[in-house]
């Protein structure tokens, strides 16, 4: 006897018992995170925070001129603190952007890399790349 899908129905039906219907099947296949969170909290963990840098005089002069070179624009490199009271209050992190300057003004002491807005008080270093 061929096997076919109308032979196949036809014998859950004399059973009594009717076949899951497709929809449903997909259902059991579903991924599912026993742990759920962990990942997220282990990401977290893994973060390090730190106070804020305190910048020397020299650096305040490295990072100036490194602010009179760049324009709106160019592709630049900056590491910046981010305070991160979810790590620990008082405490962030130091963050690494690279991209392009799309806003620069030095009046209102920010610059923006793409979407990132950053004061300039919280920048630890600029590179021009």
């Amino acid at each position: 006897m061929k096997i076919t899908y109308e032979n196949y129905k036809q014998k859950f039906i004399s059973s009594g018992k009717l076949p899951m219907p497709t929809s449903k099947r997909a259902k059991i296949f579903a991924p599912f995170d026993a742990l759920s969170g962990l990942h997220a909290a282990l990401k977290n963990k893994e973060k390090v925070s730190v106070e804020k840098y305190t910048m020397t005089d020299l650096d305040c002069e490295e990072l100036d001129k490194a602010l009179h070179q760049i324009s709106v624009g160019s592709v630049i490199n900056v590491i910046y603190y981010h305070l991160d009271e979810s790590l620990t209050p008082h405490k962030g992190e130091y963050l690494m952007i690279t991209g392009k300057l799309s806003a620069f003004n030095l009046d209102k002491k920010y610059i923006k890399i793409v979407d990132t807005l950053i004061p300039i008080k919280d920048i630890k270093s600029i590179r021009v790349d």
